[in-house]
Order: structure tokens, then C-alpha cells, then sequence
């Protein structure tokens, strides 16, 4: 399966269609600007029936009936049917290993200034294993996954979430 995706990867990129992201190809103007809110932990407001929003670090999504959503819109309500409240932790996590499947990697004092957390120090041991295993380069405070990394990636993810000890 690692053979196959890297041949994929060449094969998209040979073809005009970088990767840029771990499963995502696409010309530089035409990457799904929808997708990469959700890998770099942007906030994004969902409007209408069914739709889902993440802003203020609260996910929420609204109602899915036609008529309740109608009704609560025409009553002044909220249509949301959905509330998941802001973890720190979890969105933490979640920024971090979601921003690594992106090309570009984290900024990991970037990130970790939004969540006000030392991520360099609070995974050094995974970022070091990961460096000896040639999953991730640095490049200052920056963490890419390497092609090596990309088909791997669940070992260092794995180790990312959960206690850092």
C-alpha cells in the first residue's frame, strides 16, 4: 500500500496536481479552501438547514428537519440541534495532528501560542523519535511530515494525542 500511494503521489505530481495534503491533490488555486478549515483549525460559520459551524471553539450544527428548522428560524430561535463544547485539550490535539497532514506542516509556537501551550517541549519525545525515524522534519518551529511520515503518520499521531508523557 506504501508503494501504491507513493506512486500515486508521483504520478498526481507528475500530472499538475500536487499533494497537498496527506490524501488531497490539486492545483495550488483550486485546493478545497472548505477541507482546510478543518486542518488548520479555522473558525467556520455554518448557515441554513443541517449545517455545522465552529467558531469561538464551540462545533455546533443545526437542525436537520426542514419544518423544525423553519419553525425555530420563524419563531427567533436558534435552529441548533448540536452543541459540543470548547475542550482545550481535545482542540489542541486535534489542531495538531490535523495541521500535520497538511504539506506545510505546524507551526508549532503559532499553534501553540493560540492554546497557550509549549508544544516543542510538551512532545519532544515524539518530535525527536520522529526525527530519528525520518517521519518529521523542523525547520525552526515548524513540524512537516516527511513522504516517509505521510504513510506512517499514525505512529507519531497516536503518540500526539493523549498524555505527551
Amino acid at each position: 500500500m506504501a508503494e501504491l500511494y507513493d506512486q500515486t503521489v508521483a504520478v498526481l505530481n507528475g500530472a499538475g496536481f500536487p499533494l497537498y495534503e496527506i490524501s488531497n491533490f490539486a492545483r495550488a488555486d483550486h485546493r478545497s479552501r472548505h477541507n482546510l478549515k478543518y486542518w488548520t483549525d479555522a473558525p467556520y460559520v455554518g448557515f441554513g438547514l443541517g449545517a455545522h459551524g465552529y467558531v469561538g471553539g464551540e462545533r455546533r450544527a443545526n437542525r436537520r428537519d426542514l419544518d423544525g428548522y423553519l419553525a425555530a428560524v420563524e419563531a427567533g430561535v436558534d435552529p441548533v440541534t448540536w452543541r459540543e463544547p470548547y475542550d482545550r485539550e481535545r482542540r489542541l490535539e486535534e489542531a495538531l495532528f490535523l495541521g500535520l497532514r497538511v504539506v506545510d506542516g505546524v507551526d508549532l509556537e503559532r499553534l501553540g501560542a493560540r492554546y497557550d501551550a509549549d508544544l516543542a517541549a510538551q512532545h519532544a519525545a515524539a518530535w525527536e523519535r520522529g526525527e530519528a525515524a525520518s517521519l518529521i522534519t523542523r525547520e525552526g518551529s515548524r513540524v512537516r511530515l516527511t513522504p516517509e511520515g505521510r504513510v506512517r503518520s499514525n505512529e507519531l499521531f497516536a503518540e500526539l494525542i493523549g498524555d505527551p508523557a
